[in-house]
């Protein structure tokens, strides 16, 4: 009997773990040690930290900063690295026969999931750009904010005379976000042109029916119990006021095709 794998695609602050975190409770199994609750996702992250900890080697041996946001170039995996991928894909497999997993730096290293796990479906969140860079912005102003109070008194009295150009400078990061979001979902658009139409679902976080998801998923045979989407999702957590950003006018015409290309995939 094949296993049946679901990997669970989407940039970053896209609502991947929200989804995760549902599917868990649906009954699928999403790993054996998953990331926990952090600055901007107090409920959890829902990452498999064993895949999080290969893409993780991999950004280190190219110096690609933390999380695969800055810095994003293109990766050719050493044989080594695949080795050692298909390695942990074969101990899944061996550990549960209907499994699933979620990491967003996957969209990152999709030619060799394609490879290593031919049978694989995909469940693709998004998010539009304005959002995504929003949310990231707002987790860089809350970790800046906690680093920087949580110190001494002194340390606290110097961060508030320059919180303004602080937070001005994370601001700017705009178009760095921006550029991360099409990247990412660009892998995703060209990976999804490369697997047949049925093996795939693809959903704006904004409006999942969770009905018509079970079903494309139980008739992939993950036998999910079911659980409705609403039952976890708060659209508070997800509708907080856009910040002012001006974008780079180059990579907004971008990122307005990719967005409708998402939607014209819509299920």
């Amino acid at each position: 009997m094949s296993n049946k794998t679901l990997i669970i695609l989407g940039m970053h602050r896209s609502g991947t773990s929200l989804t995760a975190r549902w599917l868990q409770e649906c009954g699928l199994h999403i790993g054996e040690r998953l990331a926990g609750s952090g600055t901007g996702n107090k409920d959890g992250h829902f990452e498999d930290l064993d895949f999080h900890d290969i893409h993780e080697e991999s950004f280190v041996q190219r110096k690609i900063p933390y999380g695969g946001i800055e810095k994003i170039k293109p990766l050719e995996l050493t044989e080594y690295e695949i080795l050692k991928l298909n390695f942990l894909i074969k101990f899944k497999n061996e550990m549960n026969h209907i499994w699933g997993f979620k990491e967003p730096r996957t969209c990152l290293f999709l030619e060799y999931y394609n490879q290593l796990i031919p049978q694989a479906k995909y469940y693709v969140i998004y998010r539009h750009y304005t959002k995504v860079v929003d949310s990231l912005i707002r987790r860089d102003i809350k970790i800046l904010i906690k680093k920087h109070t949580s110190s001494g008194q002194y340390q606290r009295y110097k961060f508030y005379l320059n919180k303004d150009k602080l937070i001005h400078k994370i601001n700017n990061k705009a178009n760095i976000y921006l550029k991360a979001w099409n990247i990412y979902n660009k892998k995703i658009l060209n990976h999804l042109d490369k697997v047949p139409s049925n093996n795939f679902i693809i959903n704006d976080i904004e409006n999942v029916n969770s009905s018509s998801v079970l079903s494309s998923l139980n008739q992939w045979q993950f036998n999910l119990n079911n659980i409705p989407f609403s039952k976890i999702y708060n659209p508070d957590l997800l509708n907080e006021k856009n910040i002012n950003i001006e974008f780079n006018n180059k990579l907004l015409v971008e990122s307005n095709e990719i967005i409708l290309n998402l939607q014209n995939l819509h299920t």
